[in-house]
């Protein structure tokens, strides 16, 4: 039976060999009409798919996002991790520091080169990397944070083991690109921890600056800090009086970042620095020259750097 159908299989094969050499016009015709059937339906296919990815995006942007997270971490479910569970490596590495101590580490622009940022435990006892941000907040096109509130990323892990090992351990994997990380209040915490002498945690955090999430949060903190400044030193060009003139100089100390001056160096366009738009004002503090706001204080005593 099986030598009988196998016949008539290689006679059916012989039979449409001879059609198509016969009726070769014919089976190029019906066979490229096919073919393109197959490709428009394969671009339509596409087409309806990136329609339906932008309609996602535009519209229903947080469903877009759960979407590509659940694509991507599937086969794992993180979980917060908590103090008790690193409580060896933080008192073997870490060192416990002030509010005050935490905020004069936090107060900076982020930058790709530094990875040093403050840890800090909440009231529920779960971990905290608090990113860099200026001291009086920050607004911009997607960054908006008050003076009172961090931006964070939680420590995460997928490892049910006690202590976790340090490769399981994680800041934050379900991030997305485009959305700025979460904000915790600053009453929430309870402990802060200066981790720069710590190899393992720094280790952790400079996994961080390959992340592009990270990479869109230094940008947008960055562009809203030196947009607010320049509008801040156009006012400061078109003040007419003394006290317009009083509380943009104030906006502008309160402004003031450590690492302000070296970040802007790196920005693709130079802004004037405060003292040369002062000069072209015709106005010099420091010899008193001007009797009518001689009185504000532009500057720090001893502190040569304006507004950085």
């Amino acid at each position: 039976m099986k030598d009988f159908f196998m016949g008539v299989l290689g006679i059916c094969g012989l039979i449409g060999i001879y059609y198509m050499i016969t009726h070769f016009h014919t089976v190029l015709y019906w066979g490229l009409i096919g073919i393109g059937v197959i490709i428009g339906l394969s671009l339509l296919a596409k087409a309806i798919e990136g329609i339906q990815t932008w309609y996602m995006k535009t519209f229903r942007s947080e469903e877009y996002d759960q979407r590509i997270s659940d694509m991507i971490f599937a086969k794992h479910t993180y979980t917060p991790v908590h103090m008790h569970q690193l409580t060896d490596l933080f008192h073997r590495e870490a060192t416990a520091i002030t509010y005050e101590e935490a905020c004069d580490r936090i107060h900076k622009l982020p930058t790709e080169g530094d990875f040093t940022f403050v840890i800090g435990v909440t009231n529920d006892n779960g971990l905290h990397a608090i990113l860099p941000k200026p001291k009086h907040g920050v607004t911009g096109r997607v960054a908006n944070c008050p003076e009172d509130k961090f931006y964070t990323l939680p420590f995460r892990t997928n490892s049910k083991e006690n202590p976790i090992p340090f490769h399981e351990l994680d800041l934050d994997p379900y991030q997305t690109t485009y959305n700025m990380p979460t904000m915790i209040d600053h009453s929430e915490f309870v402990t802060f921890f200066d981790v720069s002498s710590s190899y393992t945690l720094n280790l952790l955090c400079t996994k961080l600056l390959e992340k592009p999430y990270y990479r869109f949060y230094i940008t947008e903190i960055v562009i809203a800090y030196f947009d607010t400044r320049r509008k801040l030193l156009k006012e400061l060009d078109e003040a007419v009086t003394a006290d317009d003139y009083r509380r943009v100089c104030m906006a502008l100390e309160e402004l003031k970042t450590p690492n302000a001056d070296m970040v802007s160096i790196m920005l693709p366009k130079i802004t004037p620095t405060p003292k040369e738009i002062l000069k072209k004002l015709g106005h010099d503090f420091d010899h008193d020259k001007n009797k009518e706001k001689s009185t504000m204080t532009l500057h720090k005593e001893g502190d040569e750097n304006e507004w950085i």
